[in-house]
């Protein structure tokens, strides 16, 4: 009896140690959340029509880590000529596309730079990864400085069960260059990161949704311009996204390697 006994606690032992064992080798992977923040931009061109520029990237955090991933394009174009004439024939354009890593310990101003996940050097050691991620936070603060002030431009909106508040602001438009309406979307939800407005609010509200809006001008709207302009806008707007675990775990293996040595 007492045999059966010592063999059960030690059973019992040995499951209790494998439990905690799988917790700490898996910290990494349930530690860490992750947010997307997306970055759309348009400006028309000399004709009137829309050029959209984008700029995203996907944060993902623990309190240990902080990364910012970021998708990097490399394009290379083709180009075939015909024989004595230097006319172009055929072009063809192939596109490469990577994920950058920018990854540093939280307590640490500095982190390292790795090209693609199988990138070993971190080739780039002074990069401030929490100012990468304020850069990416940043741009709705100044269209929410500009906003306009006149009392009859306001309206909030509140949805009381998503918890949501929308402030809705419209513009008398000068110029070209200035937006019709602005929407700023905040959220009662706790964020650890919310876009920057670089005002206190004294609700406790998160600002995670911006859209800028330049409605449909026509040729002689504005003095400065002689041609149609189509609508356009900027949206800003962060989601949370699932943590891509065993991408992280090797980034973080490959980063621990690399500070180490």
């Amino acid at each position: 009896m007492k045999i059966v006994l010592k063999k059960g606690a030690l059973l019992i032992l040995i499951i209790v140690m494998a439990i905690v064992y799988g917790f700490t080798s898996n910290n990494v992977d349930r530690d860490f959340k992750a947010i997307h923040i997306d970055c759309v931009f348009q400006m028309p061109d000399d004709t009137g029509n829309p050029i959209t520029l984008r700029r995203s990237a996907d944060v993902i955090y623990s309190k240990d880590y902080l990364i910012v991933r970021e998708r990097s394009l490399n394009t290379n174009t083709v180009v075939k000529l015909n024989p004595g004439t230097n006319e172009v024939k055929d072009q063809s354009m192939t596109i490469d596309s990577n994920y950058v890593y920018y990854i540093s310990k939280r307590a640490e101003k500095y982190g390292l730079t790795y090209d693609c996940l199988s990138d070993q050097s971190g080739k780039h050691s002074k990069v401030n990864v929490d100012s990468l991620v304020k850069y990416f936070l940043s741009p709705p603060a100044f269209y929410y400085g500009a906003k306009s002030k006149g009392k009859d431009s306001v309206s909030v909106v509140r949805d009381e069960k998503k918890r949501i508040l929308i402030e809705k602001y419209k513009n008398r438009r000068p110029v070209v260059q200035e937006p019709d309406s602005c929407y700023f979307y905040f959220t009662k939800k706790p964020m650890d990161f919310s876009f920057i407005m670089n005002i206190n609010r004294d609700d406790n509200m998160h600002l995670y949704k911006a859209k800028i809006i330049y409605n449909y001008s026509p040729k002689g709207t504005f003095s400065n311009v002689n041609y149609d302009v189509k609508k356009f806008g900027h949206e800003f707007e962060i989601t949370e996204i699932d943590v891509p675990e065993a991408e992280i775990k090797k980034r973080i293996d490959i980063f621990r390697n690399s500070t180490d040595n």
